[in-house]
């Protein structure tokens, strides 16, 4: 069971902005407790060895879609030479704060066609015929 405050960033994360909605970025890795940036790392290895694993199935490269912050943690994750060695071109990210996007763009990681100022299900979602700007 969700509590209260759970519940409340679950709606906010599934709702579409309407109109100008703005959000301000909470994300702050540096505020974060040393058990939670574990649970992080650890979130980021488990994401990593599931994609791997799609890809040894699919015996082919495949796109990831995933959400990240401004410190890029989940990126670096996935295109560390070391670890993971995504081409980025394969990483496809969604933030609704554009400062976030602006910092993961402005770290040159990933291509600009590859970061959206979207939540995930904006990013997600195929726009009806009459959405579409020509």
């Amino acid at each position: 069971s969700l509590s209260a405050n759970e519940m409340a960033e679950l709606n906010g994360l599934l709702s579409k902005r309407s109109g100008d909605t703005f959000y301000e970025e909470q994300y702050n890795p540096q505020l974060f407790t040393k058990e939670h940036m574990e649970f992080k790392s650890m979130h980021n290895t488990i994401f990593v060895h599931l994609s791997k694993y799609c890809e040894s199935v699919k015996e082919k490269k495949i796109n990831l879609f995933y959400l990240d912050g401004p410190d890029g943690g989940t990126t670096s994750a996935l295109i560390d030479p070391d670890g993971a060695g995504f081409d980025p071109s394969q990483c496809y990210v969604a933030n609704r704060h554009k400062s976030s996007c602006e910092v993961l763009l402005g770290k040159g990681i990933l291509p600009e066609k590859n970061v959206i100022h979207a939540t995930a299900v904006e990013a997600l979602t195929i726009p009806k015929k009459d959405e579409i700007i020509p």
